[in-house]
């Protein structure tokens, strides 16, 4: 329903309900390391846990991702890795990459490292938002 303001109370009880989930989201620590040997991955892990202490900073970079009906965040991530990692990109994202040759024979190696990061989760709706903090 529009009131004189035209739609006024609409934009309120939206930037509302934004601020509410900003406040409110729960908030985890998420870090990831892969590894890369001759180019066959060798090792990778998603590590995801509830934060013990309250995260400072600000949101500054977000995906929805689809939850398909599940609470487990581990999984949502795993699903939806692709997206993740473009988030993931945009934080402090590591690489260090190595060859050497020894005795004619080639090798390479390649790490993929995000460091314990704070990023705020919201459940809302078969859809969960993430934000990462800076």
């Amino acid at each position: 329903m529009r009131n004189r303001n035209g739609n006024r109370a609409f934009t309120l009880a939206v930037c509302a309900l934004s601020t509410f989930n900003i406040l409110y989201a729960d908030e985890y620590i998420i870090s990831y390391r892969s590894v890369v040997s001759d180019a066959t991955l060798t090792h990778e892990t998603l590590t995801v846990s509830r934060a013990m202490q309250k995260c400072s900073g600000t949101p500054r970079h977000s995906i929805l991702l689809d939850t398909q009906d599940s609470a487990n965040l581990h999984q949502i991530l795993l699903r939806g890795f692709d997206d993740f990692f473009a988030l993931m990109q945009k934080e402090k994202l590591h690489i260090r990459h190595s060859e050497k040759t020894i005795n004619g024979v080639n090798s390479a190696q390649t790490v993929v490292t995000l460091p314990p990061h704070c990023f705020t989760v919201d459940f809302n709706q078969g859809l969960v938002k993430i934000s990462a903090l800076n």
